[in-house]
């Protein structure tokens, strides 16, 4: 499988899972993988809110049928051991519910 492949599935399977479950945020790690989950929800961007950590932006998709959903995006190099806990620890706080 290619990169694209591989990139392109992984949305479709978010679109999925954002249909069929209660889903509070997304966490969209490499720039391929974002990319194609934002492509898949039909969101044409995303509204800067705050930072998980230094480089993991947080904030909501703006356009398509999701609008409003928080996300987490993380360059694949970026953030601590533990930045991806840090970013469902900031997905459910009260501010988004």
């Amino acid at each position: 499988l290619t990169s694209a492949l591989v990139a392109r599935r992984l949305g479709q399977l978010a679109l999925a899972i954002v249909r069929v479950g209660k889903v509070r945020g997304l966490i969209a790690t490499g720039g391929d993988g974002a990319e194609q989950v934002m492509s898949a929800l039909q969101a044409t961007g995303i509204r800067l809110i705050d930072e998980v950590s230094g480089g993991v932006p947080l904030g909501t998709l703006i356009g398509g049928e999701y609008a409003g959903m928080p996300i987490v995006t993380k360059a694949g190099g970026l953030g601590s051991e533990n930045v991806l806990i840090q970013a469902v620890e900031t997905l459910t706080e009260s501010k988004f519910k």
